[in-house]
């Protein structure tokens, strides 16, 4: 990873946030035509050129021979002055995000979120893991799980946003 990236083009940046709010909703990185499609791009040649300059730049890696193999590269993982904690997950409700009953995920400690952010919140005193959501100010926690329902209409309170997942194999 490189200390001092070069500075994106408009479109490059639109592409990057695009990849990062992709991966961090859905638990992988979308497709060359999904990208196309949500920046206004007409072909996928485009976008694969686009790509490979964000590549160049540092902002990604991509594995040639796979489909749906973005990899978002941050300068820090975890910045320095964050103050964080771990959570060990106990439900099943970001299954499709790839994170599961059991594992242990690290959290920077804040009390807001943006949309789209996986937080760490409690309600009625139970923690959970969710995908926050914000929308003409109502605020609801979405699970990545078909058969579960969304937290709405509840006193929510953010204890953080995971940065981080860890499983432990025995």
């Amino acid at each position: 990873m490189q200390e001092n990236r070069q500075p994106l083009t408009d479109r490059q940046s639109a592409i990057y946030t695009y990849i990062r709010r992709y991966i961090r909703m859905r638990g992988h990185s979308p497709s060359v035509r999904e990208i196309a499609d949500a920046v206004g791009l007409r072909s996928t040649a485009s976008t694969h050129a686009q790509l490979e300059k964000l590549e160049k730049k540092g902002y990604i890696r991509r594995e040639a021979t796979k489909a749906r193999a973005i990899e978002v590269l941050d300068e820090k993982l975890i910045p320095s002055d964050t103050s964080t904690f771990t959570l060990h997950v106990h439900d099943d409700g970001m299954v499709k995000a790839g994170i599961l009953n059991g594992d242990m995920v690290v959290v920077a400690e804040q009390h807001t979120a943006n949309d789209g952010d996986i937080v760490v919140a409690v309600v009625d005193g139970a923690d959970m893991v969710r995908i926050y959501h914000e929308e003409d100010g109502d605020v609801s926690l979405q699970p990545m799980n078909d058969e579960m329902e969304p937290v709405v209409d509840k006193e929510i309170q953010i204890l953080g946003k995971v940065i981080a997942v860890g499983r432990i194999y025995e």
